[in-house]
């Protein structure tokens, strides 16, 4: 094993089998960190030579986070396959039993800063005066630090390990603003500490804070503002329930022996790499799927991540699948989960948008930009997977750098469908119009899709017919989703009936749906039944819908690891969709559970049978049904696990896979 070696390792003999454990890259550095700035142009050419040379003798690299793994692909071309993802233990002692965090006045706040000019202390001082206008701010600084500072402002100066390691015990949250971070050294012995942090988003550190549940991450061009703001506005509860998912994080990851465990699968997969190069895998079919979204093993976030995870599960048992994306929050916390397959998540890169993108108001997951750096791949597959529509708009550069290849499109809605709908909630004639010209737009691309790709995949005979049929060359493929689930035990009995809506709440069509049933449909309920509860379960929330939904004494859940306690203790699901298009995941997972539900047109589409869940577009007639189940549950459940049976035969298991192998052979 060589730890940080990119050029010691050119010396080693060729036939030893060798794993490099590293941080960063040349490239990743290059004009990030000040030590790799203003190195000119030939310098940091020769610097991605040698980095690329000894990325060409290593077998296998363990790096410290995605960002450093990013860069390997993307910049020294290593296949995926030999990266993996293992962030680093803490640096510092750390108790058995990390103090519970009950912040009180002041907020105590601790930076740690070796550099000042890299970890931008002064802006770390700037944000917390600005925020000791709205409350009272205790700030310590560790390190050597400038003369003239506030007096309100603590420095110990340099301390060793042991006291550092007390001083992440006595604070409230680490503030880390630095410019350039690799494997957060820092941050990792607050976190196992059970110290939330905030740090900028740079370089190594979306690994290391997990968004929203162990710290906060701000805009390194907003730093002073962002955190500011979050200083002023963090309570007990927030900081006490960061501090104890940062401490689960430290014993379940950020620890060295998770390191070494990892570390160990790395020798042997590059022991395994030198003993059999591998000939059994290249008979396999090399698949590439193009994605917005990357699927983790388990927790999936929504319905069409949970989709294409069991899409590439099917594709992989025949063949060598890379999937390609593009960075972002969501493929980050799908990354931290953990993602099974082998991938390459590549940056944005800026494009110029053709005529058909500007017109759908929508672009493909990868730019042409993007797509060029994986052309190798993409010209030796056999077969090229597209998931949703809007990434078939790539197609004819796809047929362009591989004309051979076996193109599937999968569509997990429609988008002329969906825009149609939209066109008519329009009330303003500009509006109308401009909804209008996406339709066309679609419908364009929808023709593009028949006669270039080989296959396409509908979830419902309801979308193959959405889908023109003359002067077509794809063969269209039904592949009702495969949802799992069994009937509950027993129907609850309640005086409190609780009323469950289920649904990633970044789309806007969940945004509307809860909007509309609050301030429409909910006080009908309540009027008939004044004990109802409402519950939503589902992330991706913004700040306005968590302050609607409880002004209207929802009770927000956010992402729920385990849905069933929830399905058990339903009285109804609620599903009020005015908009979207495709089979609502939402609905089929609570009629195979045998729960009643309620929904609308639009949330009914696609699903067989089509009596299963009561059905209302108006808010009155929506009421009504929901008032109906609270007012006769036996009938309603009666009626529920009479039909749970047949919906759960049509989106099973093996009709799924049975279907989908037809598919891909």
């Amino acid at each position: 094993m060589a730890i940080a070696s990119s050029t010691d390792v050119l010396s080693l003999p060729h036939d030893l089998p060798l794993v490099q454990v590293t941080d960063a890259t040349f490239p990743a550095i290059c004009g990030f960190y000040p030590i790799a700035t203003g190195l000119g142009r030939r310098n940091e050419r020769e610097g991605l030579r040698v980095e690329q040379a000894g990325a060409a003798v290593t077998d296998q690299f363990l790096v410290a986070s995605d960002w450093a793994a990013r860069s390997l692909i993307g910049d020294a071309g290593v296949s995926p396959s030999r990266v993996t993802v293992a962030p680093f233990g803490p640096a510092t002692p750390t108790s058995n039993a990390p103090r519970p965090r009950t912040p009180g006045s002041p907020l105590r706040v601790l930076a740690v800063i070796a550099d000042w000019e890299r970890k931008r202390g002064d802006d770390v001082v700037f944000a917390a005066e600005q925020a000791r206008q709205s409350r009272e701010i205790g700030l310590t600084i560790v390190g050597r630090v400038p003369d003239g500072l506030p007096p309100w402002v603590d420095t110990p100066g340099v301390v060793d390990r042991s006291v550092l390691a007390e001083l992440y015990r006595e604070h409230d949250v680490l503030l880390d603003l630095a410019l350039a971070n690799a494997a957060g050294v820092v941050m990792t012995d607050a976190l196992v500490s059970g110290l939330p942090v905030i740090a900028t988003r740079v370089g190594g550190v979306e690994t290391i804070i997990q968004e929203g549940l162990t710290g906060w991450l701000v805009a390194p061009g907003e730093a002073v503002d962002q955190t500011a703001r979050l200083l002023g506005e963090l309570s007990k509860a927030t900081v006490a329930r960061a501090a104890e998912a940062a401490t689960r994080d430290g014993r379940l990851r950020l620890n060295w022996q998770a390191w070494a465990n990892t570390a160990e699968q790395a020798v042997h997969s590059a022991l395994e790499a030198r003993r059999s190069p591998g000939p059994s895998a290249s008979t396999k079919r090399k698949a590439v799927m193009l994605t917005p979204v990357l699927p983790s093993s388990t927790r999936q976030e929504s319905a069409g991540e949970h989709l294409v995870h069991a899409i590439a599960e099917m594709v992989s048992d025949s063949a060598e699948l890379t999937m390609v994306t593009t960075d972002g929050p969501a493929n980050r916390r799908a990354l931290a989960r953990g993602v099974p397959f082998s991938h390459r998540m590549l940056s944005p890169a800026a494009d110029r948008r053709g005529r058909l993108e500007r017109l759908l108001a929508v672009a493909p997951p990868l730019s042409r930009a993007a797509l060029s750096r994986v052309r190798d791949l993409v010209a030796e597959a056999d077969v090229i997977d597209l998931q949703w529509e809007e990434t078939a708009i790539l197609l004819g550069a796809i047929r362009r750098i591989n004309p051979n290849a076996r193109v599937v499109v999968t569509l997990h809605d429609v988008l002329s469908q969906r825009f149609g709908r939209q066109r008519k909630l329009q009330t303003s004639i500009p509006r109308r119009a401009a909804w209008a010209v996406r339709r066309a737009a679609a419908l364009q691309l929808e023709g593009r899709i028949a006669r270039h790709a080989d296959d396409v995949v509908v979830l419902s005979q309801k979308d193959a017919d959405l889908l023109p049929r003359r002067g077509t060359h794809a063969r269209v493929h039904v592949v009702p989703p495969a949802i799992s689930g069994h009937v509950r035990t027993e129907a609850p009995s309640s005086t409190n009936p609780l009323l469950l809506f289920v649904g990633y709440m970044a789309r806007w069509e969940n945004e509307d749906a809860m909007h509309w049933f609050v301030t429409e449909i909910l006080p009908k309920v309540r009027k008939a039944h004044p004990n109802a509860r409402v519950a939503v379960a589902g992330g991706g929330l913004r700040d306005h819908v968590v302050a609607e939904l409880e002004a209207n004494s929802v009770e927000v859940l956010g992402f729920v690891d385990d849905l069933e306690p929830l399905y058990e203790e339903a009285a109804v699901v609620v599903v009020p969709l005015r908009y979207g298009a495709g089979v609502k995941f939402k609905v089929v997972e609570a009629l195979i559970r045998g729960v009643p539900t309620v929904t609308t047109t639009v949330g009914n589409e696609g699903i067989h049978p089509a009596d299963a869940a009561f059905v209302a577009d108006d808010p009155r007639a929506f009421a009504a049904s929901v008032n109906r189940v609270l007012r006769d549950p036996d009938a309603a459940n009666d009626h529920a696990r009479r039909t749970a049976h047949a919906v759960a035969e049509e989106y099973g298991e093996q009709r799924f896979r049975a279907r989908l192998q037809e598919v891909y052979g």
